[in-house]
């Protein structure tokens, strides 16, 4: 979510600062060209760190399910030796 919401606030402030470009000048009470640069370099560093995080996450997730199938993967490889040792009745 936190990631959806950054790539939304660098697209927008992308656009406005591509028009105020184009225009030459902000519109009145706009922002000027440096404010929303700077606006878009926040943005882009926001966007970063959420995905970095996301990645970060997502990689957190992978190790735990994957630790979970190994740890079934045992238990179920010790009932088998166990059934295994059983003597036939």
């Amino acid at each position: 979510m936190e990631m959806r919401r950054a790539e939304v606030a660098l697209a927008e402030t992308q656009r406005h600062l591509e028009t105020t470009e184009a225009d030459g000048r902000p519109r009145t009470g706009g922002e000027s060209v440096t404010e929303l640069r700077s606006r878009a370099a926040a943005a882009q560093t926001s966007l970063e760190e959420a995905t970095a995080a996301f990645e970060a996450g997502r990689q957190a997730w992978e190790a735990f399910h994957a630790e979970e199938e190994e740890e079934q993967r045992r238990a179920d490889a010790s009932r088998t030796a166990r059934h295994q040792a059983q003597p036939a009745r």
